[in-house]
């Protein structure tokens, strides 16, 4: 993952997301739900990977979620420092273990097997990182060297930092396939972007302005229980 440079890409993708959502709220107030789920799922994203339970409202096209989240301790190593973020979420805390999700799906194709829909998810979380650094601890002069720098000697070491604020927003295609009249099965795959929020004087990607970002994905999958 790298992290270029995108400011106006990254507020028109926010300007389109904000108007969706506006946009499908105000639908979603004016039609009649028929149905409530509660679905179970694993999440993976470039932060890491969690586990959720999601409470849905379904309407005739729209279906509105919201769910929370619990991250799982087990971050991906990587030493390049376009993998600093990826992957690396560590939740030190109790409170670093949760997050909040929600999302809307705007219908595409549905019959009595399957629903085929567009959606937008946002997950919000807060916690910290965990990377892996080559620290330089002694200068051997020993060494037959041609350049200074060749005769330091590094050491590997796992860093901690933040905690911080990691919002991931991503849009993508989903579909739920019944298994029954109340079980079936949900996919969903997207890309997006998550904006990371936070300084740490140990994190020179973060400590001036205290804020960075990097393009993400979303892969979800999980069993819906239809309780209404």
């Amino acid at each position: 993952m790298s992290y270029p440079q995108v400011a106006l890409p990254l507020r028109i993708f926010y300007f389109i997301m904000k108007t969706l959502i506006i946009q499908y709220l105000f639908f979603f107030t004016s039609i009649t739900l028929y149905s409530q789920s509660i679905i179970g799922g694993f999440n993976s994203t470039v932060a890491g990977r969690s586990l959720s339970v999601d409470y849905s409202l379904e309407g005739t096209k729209i279906d509105i979620g919201l769910g929370l989240g619990v991250n799982i301790n087990r971050y991906t190593p990587g030493y390049s420092i376009n993998e600093f973020y990826y992957k690396k979420l560590l939740a030190e805390n109790i409170s670093d273990y949760f997050a909040i999700k929600g999302y809307i799906h705007q219908t595409i194709i549905k019959n009595n097997s399957l629903k085929l829909y567009g959606f937008y998810d946002i997950q919000i979380r807060r916690s910290g990182a965990k990377s892996q650094l080559f620290l330089g601890i002694v200068y051997d002069s020993t060494l037959i060297i041609s350049k200074p720098e060749e005769g330091v000697l590094y050491q590997e070491t796992e860093v901690s930092y933040g905690p911080y604020f990691w919002i991931e927003n991503t849009v993508g295609l989903g579909i739920d396939i019944n298994l029954s009249n109340k079980l079936y099965f949900r996919q969903k795959v997207g890309l997006g972007y998550t904006t990371i929020i936070g300084k740490d004087k140990g994190n020179n990607r973060v400590n001036h302005t205290g804020y960075t970002g990097l393009f993400g994905y979303l892969i979800n999958f999980g069993i819906g229980y239809r309780i209404k």
